[in-house]
């Protein structure tokens, strides 16, 4: 979701409008709304097998979108001594330093952070990362997902597993996602 914020909301909108739109932590069904776009951000290591865990059937769900994205990166562990590592710590900071120019769209931002779970005073220089391959699909059509209204009454909460495999004919290119 980080990545998502510094990389394509906040080079295409006011501070403010970016934090507005970044509603993962808040328990939204998507990550991010922007008007009737929405986009929802998936992490994965990327030496694991190729496969994204959907938490909701609202995550993949277009209903109520004019267009909805699925965004995935790939991490992997860093060794030790990698110049090209981060932390979650050196993420948030950078994101921070990008809002620090709206101080009302920062106080937003460090609150969603809080509401995410990050806390300045927590070390996590134990998980150090690199940045692999990211993508962005168009959630449309034959999308491989699990959608709300076309389940049985009675079930939801569902969680499953996507194939990134057979979402590769989705792949848009990022400067498509505006």
């Amino acid at each position: 979701e980080l990545f998502v914020l510094e990389r394509y909301l906040l080079a295409q909108l006011p501070p403010a409008d970016a934090a507005a739109a970044w509603l993962g932590p808040l328990g939204a069904p998507k990550d991010f709304e922007v008007g009737r776009i929405s986009i929802e951000a998936k992490a994965r290591r990327g030496g694991a097998t190729p496969f994204v865990t959907v938490n909701s059937e609202h995550q993949l769900d277009e209903s109520g979108c004019d267009t909805l994205y699925l965004y995935v990166a790939e991490l992997g562990q860093a060794p030790v001594g990698t110049t090209a590592a981060f932390t979650i710590t050196d993420v948030a900071r950078q994101i921070s330093e990008l809002f620090a120019r709206d101080g009302a769209a920062l106080a937003s931002v460090e609150a969603l952070l809080l509401a995410a779970g990050f806390r300045w005073a927590d070390d996590y220089t134990d998980y150090s990362w690199v940045e692999g391959k990211s993508r962005f699909y168009r959630v449309s059509g034959e999308f491989p997902r699990i959608i709300a209204g076309q389940l049985t009454s009675g079930v939801s909460a569902v969680r499953y597993s996507v194939s990134l495999v057979a979402c590769d004919p989705f792949i848009v290119s990022a400067e498509l996602v505006q």
